[in-house]
């Protein structure tokens, strides 16, 4: 399967690569994040998006924001907006990691606001090498 969805330039890495999707995904499943999405309902996921996009004074936008949103999940009642990050960091590196991603967490929380009608919960970054999720404070 992975023969078709590499480019070429990435081919002769496919066991390599193969092998590494593997070994998160199997660490992923064991985790608390997995089982919290399995007890939730995934209401879309990959959820593309275009919305105004300007300073928040202006009443003008001066453009479009274009994206694409990894998951929507309702869980006990609450509407979830959250994103997975494979990033390479450790359980103590997240906080910080967690802060460059706040802008990106705005944006997609104002995406959901506008598409579903209704105020998200919040935003998880969902790190799949840990196997953690971690809420990102707007």
């Amino acid at each position: 399967m992975l023969t078709h969805e590499l480019v070429p330039e990435y081919q002769t890495e496919r066991k390599v690569i193969s092998e590494e999707i593997g070994d998160i995904l199997s660490a992923f499943i064991k985790s608390e994040s997995y089982a919290e999405l399995c007890a939730a309902t995934i209401l879309a996921q990959e959820v593309p998006f275009v919305m105004p996009w300007g300073p928040e004074s202006s009443a003008m936008p001066s453009g479009l924001m274009e994206g694409r949103i990894d998951l929507v999940y309702r869980k006990d009642g609450r509407l979830w907006v959250a994103d997975y990050k494979s990033d390479r960091v450790t359980e103590a590196e997240t906080p910080g990691r967690t802060a460059m991603y706040r802008e990106q967490a705005r944006h997609y929380l104002q995406a959901v606001r506008l598409g579903f009608g209704e105020e998200p919960a919040g935003f998880r970054l969902i790190f799949v090498r840990l196997g953690i999720a971690v809420t990102v404070e707007i």
